[in-house]
């Protein structure tokens, strides 16, 4: 099998513009094993879903379904592979926030058994600044509960919520270097990406032995300030069970076309007339994760120095 690099996230860590700008099969550097070469890779659902869309069982490997799949999308002429590096790229691989990361050990053994030496991508966040950035995605995809809800739901032995242990990074990258070797896991951090692109591109077009420097000028220029009406999705958060059918909302009997309709230009509506409170909202929420995490991190932080020597953590503010 030819070797291929493995994206795994983490959540909120520039995956989506990886995914269509270097990670797409338009890119003359990578070919993505998946049917749509606009979209996460599809091969990377079967690492935690069956084909009928269940969740798989701790134990199963689905190694028969995965072989299946990429021999489908290797042969099915969707894509020009030649001179290509395969990559898959779903930052649902190193599990999910909203869940806790239940099952990120059970995909890493997935990913290990399917795939012989992957080549393994794994970008993080500042803890703090991935907390917000998560809670807004999730306020976006349906969420109703208050931030300070969503950082203290205990688990009750049922349905799993977030879980602020999902982000101490120490523990998955260390099984992750143990499981392929250290030489075949990269860890980027994501303020590197954002504010040194040249930095960044130049690492990993060395881990894939590729010429990656002429995408550093377009991540520069990537948009950053597009409208998102905070504030108004934060306050109208209860609309979402009028907006969206799935699992943030237990599938709500109120969703329905009008419904979603009424919703949306409310949110919209009231959002134009607000946006100027977006960002003092975004400072308060900050200080709302600030108080309630403290120095939670610091501990797992330190384990990670050790981990990855040649990152000074400290310049991104993770201490």
């Amino acid at each position: 099998m030819k070797e291929i690099l493995v994206h795994i996230g983490y959540h909120k860590t520039g995956s989506t513009w990886l995914q269509k700008e270097l990670f797409s099969a338009k890119s003359r550097h990578f070919v993505p094993l998946s049917w749509d070469e606009d979209k996460q890779s599809s091969l990377a659902r079967l690492l935690y879903a069956d084909q009928s869309g269940q969740l798989l069982s701790p134990f199963d490997h689905n190694t028969e379904q995965v072989n299946q799949e990429l021999q489908k999308i290797i042969t099915s002429g969707i894509h020009d592979f030649t001179n290509k590096n395969w990559v898959i790229s779903r930052e649902r691989l190193s599990g999910h926030p909203s869940s806790g990361g239940f099952d990120a050990l059970a995909i890493a053994e997935r990913i290990s058994t399917n795939f012989d030496k992957p080549k393994v991508l794994i970008m993080i966040r500042e803890q703090k600044s991935a907390i917000l950035s998560h809670y807004f995605q999730y306020l976006q995809e349906g969420g109703t509960f208050s931030l300070k809800k969503m950082l203290t739901t205990h688990y009750d032995d049922f349905r799993p919520y977030f879980s602020k242990n999902y982000l101490k990074y120490d523990g998955l990258i260390k099984h992750y270097q143990q499981l392929f070797g250290e030489d075949h896991v990269l860890v980027l951090p994501y303020e590197i990406f954002k504010h040194q692109p040249e930095i960044f591109f130049d690492r990993l077009g060395k881990y894939v032995d590729l010429d990656l420097s002429g995408y550093a000028k377009k991540a520069s220029e990537k948009i950053v300030n597009k409208k998102s009406y905070h504030f108004s999705k934060y306050h109208l958060r209860a609309l979402n069970v009028l907006i969206n059918k799935n699992s943030y909302t237990n599938y709500s009997f109120w969703s329905n076309f009008i419904t979603r309709k009424l919703a949306k230009f409310f949110i919209l509506t009231f959002g134009l007339l607000t946006s100027p409170l977006d960002k003092r909202l975004k400072t308060r929420l900050q200080n709302e994760i600030d108080n309630l995490i403290g120095d939670y991190y610091v501990p797992s932080n330190e384990k990670l120095k050790k981990l990855l020597p040649d990152l000074d953590f400290s310049k991104y503010n993770y201490f």
